[in-house]
């Protein structure tokens, strides 16, 4: 029930990559799924994989994504994001926090998890998850949440996984 604090990021891929913007300004409405990455793992480059091809599925619904990494040295995330971007086959702009490891103060984020994920309707926090040791079968309570918002079927993570291959 939290509001979106606006904040912003680095963009270090895509179509408007080398620019900074304010996600939350931005997509003030639309259904959104905020990712913080502390740190990234193999499960947990799994789970932004099938948050990605969910998105990719339901963009039609206006649905947002947004990879925020949070990390010390700027520098050296900007040149090393869109190599992760490349090896993923991410569709999602990957972007960098410009407020250093923390990430944006006002979101008391919590530098012991892997990653945090917040889903939003209309700039209000609907859904958090504080993930530990994130993996993709993390993906489906999302989705389930994110759904809640847009309506429609909840995907299985095979059916995502099937989709992805192709």
């Amino acid at each position: 029930g939290e509001k979106l604090a606006p904040f912003k990021v680095f963009i270090a891929t895509g179509e408007q990559k080398g620019k900074e913007a304010d996600r939350v300004a931005e997509w003030a409405g639309a259904p959104t799924v905020l990712v913080f990455v502390h740190e990234l793992t193999r499960p947990g480059a799994a789970l932004m994989r099938a948050l990605d091809a969910f998105q990719q599925r339901r963009a039609a619904d206006g649905l947002k994504l947004g990879f925020v990494f949070l990390a010390r040295d700027r520098t050296q995330s900007e040149q090393h994001l869109p190599l992760v971007a490349g090896s993923l086959k991410m569709a999602a702009p990957l972007t960098l926090s410009v407020d250093g490891p923390e990430g944006p103060g006002s979101y008391g984020l919590n530098r012991h998890m892997q990653m945090t994920v917040l889903v939003a309707q209309k700039g209000v926090v609907a859904a958090s998850f504080a993930l530990v040791q994130p993996n993709e079968t993390d993906a489906p309570k999302v989705w389930s949440e994110v759904a809640k918002l847009i309506a429609g079927p909840v995907p299985t993570l095979d059916a995502v996984r099937a989709t992805r291959a192709r």
